[in-house]
């Protein structure tokens, strides 16, 4: 385990928003995210996970259904 840093200096190591991570720390989303105070921190070795679908499934999914 590594040293714990802010959101905002994890959010600029891995690309994204600090508000972005603040809110999936929040929900509960963020793996490792603890609060300190008001401060939310990380483990700087921690891994990002990204949810999103990229493989282009839904895509025009809307347009098919009409």
């Amino acid at each position: 385990m590594g040293k714990l840093i802010s959101l905002a200096d994890y959010a600029r190591k891995v690309g994204c928003t600090a508000s972005n991570l603040n809110k999936k720390a929040r929900r509960g989303m963020l793996e490792g995210a603890v609060k300190i105070g008001r401060n939310w921190c990380i483990d700087e070795d921690a891994e990002y996970v990204d949810h999103r679908v990229t493989s282009g499934k839904y895509v025009k999914q809307k347009a098919d259904r009409r």
